[in-house]
């Protein structure tokens, strides 16, 4: 399965494939070296510590030190076998796709870096790799410090072949993508897409009015076609659906009601401060009320230009811009109450903006949207989905479980997720992947292929004896940071992970703005 224009690719190295490498004997004998050291270290330490107080008058009792080098010893032994089993474990190859890493154990892995991904390639020496002529590969990878991986105790020589070699095939696969595209995302350390203020040129060239959170009156509604706008009833639904404001009001009667039959007993000092509290409870849950009607009220979304403007606020209005050509995943949510109102939050995943917390996040679009509403923002989050994926988002909002054309979790599941296995599936296409689970609280997600960073398939003992795997898709951090979907067949989950790290990063399918 590949991608359009990459049939000259090579596929993903078998097992038995020469190009796999391990790390050569000196790397074990130089972490070896480094470890021993440390526990001496430790034990001298000690040692040293039972001197000074013996030469201060205390009486010198090496036990303490016999004990402490045992244990040292031990967890250093346990390191070196650990390390040396790891050296036959841990295997690197570099293909066209970019760079592979695989290790085996209770628990194994492989990773794809795609190439076009790659943003850069560092070599470093610490001083026991330069005693042992070693070094260590790093590669970045374009969305953070936690989507690139290292290479560890490699020849300085073949680091620096591998370093140029994979400096190559991430500039072919850029020279690959569609000229005028940006093909490592190449925005994704501009200014955060997501943002109170911002002054772009359209293409005639004429600016756009930038987005504030100044206030302005109710009636300056943003330019554009509105897609979203809950209204007062719904907002009113909203905020009598929630637990918080009916446990605060709860603690108020009984509260108030214990401080009345304290006042009766002439209890006044405990039936003052119960009187307090009651108070406080019931603040709180007006508050609640309050703030959460007034979230849903207000929340505007208005298609401009082809992004999304994101205002809410009735005196200090707040506006945001989402530029559609720059968002990774959508990210759709429902908790168990909204889902009795069929209500859903959508979030978006974009560079450079991070995750926030709340429903008033930076990253979140909409709050309480109808299923209808959902698809119609996903739709203008991201203009390349196309009809068929539409029709299976459509499916996965309103279905309790994926559509049998899925790739679906193995029965084997039911023994470690019974609630949440049936719930669990994933779909792809060309362009993006589709993945869904959970049952009391759901989540649905659309992942745009051409922003993954990169893509892991883990086996434990538990999978590798009922053949799964767990698939694990990396963004740019957001809230689809990590997209995991578990218990797939092993063999499907590594065929997904090779097709979907050989996506080019925005090639011919680069969305239009």
């Amino acid at each position: 399965m590949t991608g359009d224009g990459d049939g000259g690719l090579d596929d993903a190295p078998a097992p038995d494939d020469p190009r796999w490498r391990r790390r050569p004997l000196r790397a074990l004998v130089a972490q070896s070296a480094r470890t021993i050291l440390a526990g001496a270290a430790i034990v001298l330490a000690v040692v040293r510590n039972e001197i000074d107080g013996w030469i201060q008058g205390d009486p010198f009792e090496p036990g303490l030190a016999v004990v402490v080098a045992g244990i040292v010893a031990v967890g250093v032994a346990l390191v070196l076998a650990d390390r040396a089993v790891n050296r036959h474990q841990v295997r690197y190859a570099i293909t066209d796709r970019g760079l592979h890493v695989r290790r085996r154990g209770l628990s194994s892995t492989a990773t794809t870096y795609p190439a076009a991904r790659i943003d850069g390639v560092e070599i470093a020496q610490s001083i026991t790799d330069r005693l042992f002529g070693l070094a260590t590969l790093k590669v970045e990878v374009s969305g953070g410090a936690s989507s690139g991986g290292a290479v560890t105790g490699l020849p300085l020589a073949d680091a620096r072949e591998w370093r140029d070699a994979l400096l190559v095939r991430r500039d072919a696969a850029r020279r690959a993508a569609t000229p005028g595209s940006s093909p490592t995302g190449g925005d994704d350390g501009d200014a955060p897409p997501l943002r109170a203020h911002e002054h772009r040129e359209d293409d005639g060239g004429a600016p756009v009015p930038p987005a504030t959170t100044s206030p302005a009156p109710p009636d300056d509604p943003p330019p554009g076609r509105l897609l979203l706008a809950p209204g007062p009833d719904r907002a009113r639904r909203y905020a009598l659906r929630a637990v918080q404001p009916w446990a605060a009001a709860v603690a108020c009667l009984v509260g108030g009601t214990l401080a009345v039959v304290g006042l009766v007993r002439g209890e006044v000092g405990g039936s003052l401060g119960l009187l307090l509290a009651a108070g406080a409870a019931g603040f709180g849950a007006v508050r609640t009320v309050v703030e959460r009607w007034r979230r849903v009220a207000t929340w505007q979304v208005h298609e401009h230009d082809g992004d999304l403007v994101v205002s809410r606020g009735r005196w200090s209005r707040t506006r945001r811009t989402v530029r559609a050509g720059r968002v990774c995943a959508v990210v759709l949510t429902q908790g168990p109450i909204d889902r009795r109102s069929g209500w859903w939050t959508l979030k978006v995943a974009v560079p450079a903006l991070g995750s926030s917390a709340g429903e008033d996040g930076a990253d979140t679009v909409a709050v309480a949207a109808t299923a209808d509403e959902v698809r119609r923002l996903t739709r203008a989050l991201l203009p390349g989905l196309d009809e068929a994926m539409h029709r299976e988002l459509a499916a996965a909002l309103g279905a309790a479980r994926p559509p049998s054309t899925w790739l679906l979790a193995q029965p084997y599941a039911r023994l470690f997720s019974p609630l949440t296995w049936r719930t669990t599936g994933l779909r792809t296409d060309e362009a993006h992947v589709l993945a869904r689970g959970g049952r009391w609280s759901r989540w649905v997600r659309v992942v745009d292929r051409t922003r993954i960073q990169r893509v892991t398939t883990e086996t434990g003992p538990r999978d590798r004896r009922r053949g799964g795997a767990n698939l694990t898709i990396h963004l740019p951090p957001g809230p689809a940071v990590r997209t995991v979907v578990p218990h797939l067949e092993a063999g499907a989950a590594g065929a997904l992970r090779d097709e979907l790290a050989l996506t080019r990063a925005l090639g011919a399918s680069a969305r239009p703005r």
